[in-house]
């Protein structure tokens, strides 16, 4: 079930980045999703226990934390929750590792990564994209 903000109709995703994720929380917002930023696992993992969001995308390049790390942390909250992961790392190893874990996406698309992260949530949530005006 996608969890969906009442006021808005839309489906919350959660990001965890920093201002600096501007771009892809304004791409999330007009393909029909509510981003919620957040900028700190401790934070993000109390967003996660206290409120239901449809995914998780974390902005690699964007916040200084284990992407492996936060995804365990993650499932111990909710084992079901689409988590995508933007960017690659210099850890070829981690990558497979993270890419082997249940509901994880690596995304990195030949497009801007704004686009690649919207059309992988499309697809993993079934949300339909607002027409672009």
């Amino acid at each position: 079930m996608i969890s969906i903000d009442a006021a808005s109709r839309k489906a919350i995703v959660m990001v965890m980045g920093s201002r600096r994720s501007r771009p892809l929380l304004e791409a999330l917002d007009k393909a029909g999703v509510r981003p919620v930023l957040e900028q700190s696992m401790p934070k993000a993992l109390t967003t996660l226990e206290q409120n239901r969001v449809a995914a998780v995308v974390v902005d690699r390049a964007r916040v200084d934390v284990d992407a492996l790390e936060f995804v365990l942390n993650v499932r111990d909250v909710d084992s079901q929750l689409p988590v995508l992961i933007v960017g690659r790392s210099s850890d070829r190893k981690g990558d497979a590792t993270l890419a082997s874990q249940d509901g994880t996406h690596l995304v990195d698309g030949p497009d801007s990564y704004e686009s690649s992260v919207v059309s992988t949530l499309v697809r993993i949530l079934a949300v339909p994209v607002a027409k672009r005006g």
